[in-house]
């Protein structure tokens, strides 16, 4: 649990980087009529153990429903002798998007996949935090445990969220062209139960990857 803690503590120092005002949100729920026209990612930046360089995928969906990150290099393992930096694996990802006039999204459901394989009493944890620039003062998370024995098997956790101004972009404008959206990925084993267990999370091997995607919902504003 203090392992925890502290993870999360350092996702939300990340987000607290940016001390600027709030950005203009959208005032209105209407769903968009059709598919806005102008959204592009103009920038992709992503740092973290659980991320080097070449081993994270961005992808949006043609019909702006859905960011996918594949990661290939998101592992964590504990065990005896195990270094820390090895128990734990993380990843935090940049996005600047240009934003379509008079249209704001929010993201409604992120769903993560991966494997793991856990030892009687040892525990893994996959969590992840979003937030969008302007809102630092607020991260919205998403948190998932599991406790051994497992004999190995894949994981799949969707989590949901209501729109709210802690969950969106800024309403695109005139003056408000972009927005950044920042995301972190966060893996680890903890043993500290059974000091001899061995425990595995995240993409079960070189050939497969772990996934997170992001479900957008389109509203005008």
């Amino acid at each position: 649990m203090i392992r925890f803690i502290i993870a999360l503590a350092t996702i939300v120092a990340l987000f607290s980087v940016s001390k600027a005002a709030p950005a203009t949100i959208a005032t209105t729920q209407q769903l968009a009529k059709r598919r806005p026209v102008g959204f592009n990612i103009t920038s992709i930046q992503n740092k973290g153990k659980g991320c080097p360089a070449k081993t994270l995928g961005v992808s949006m969906s043609n019909d702006l429903a859905n960011l996918t990150f594949l990661y290939s290099s998101m592992y964590a393992t504990g065990g005896p002798g195990v270094e820390n930096d090895i128990k734990q694996k993380g990843c935090q990802v940049s996005l600047k998007m240009a934003l379509p006039k008079g249209y704001a999204f929010g993201i409604e459901t992120i769903t993560y996949r991966g494997w793991y394989r856990l030892d009687d009493g040892v525990k893994a944890v996959h969590s992840s935090a979003y937030s969008f620039s302007g809102y630092s003062y607020h991260v919205s998370t998403a948190r998932s445990v599991y406790q051994g024995p497992m004999g190995g098997e894949y994981y799949g956790v969707h989590s949901s969220y209501n729109y709210t101004e802690h969950t969106r972009s800024p309403c695109g404008s005139e003056t408000i062209t972009e927005t950044t959206f920042y995301a972190v990925d966060l893996i680890f084993v903890d043993n500290s139960q059974n000091a001899n267990g061995w425990g595995f999370i995240g993409n079960k091997n070189v050939s497969s990857q772990l996934s997170q995607v992001y479900g957008f919902k389109w509203y005008e504003c």
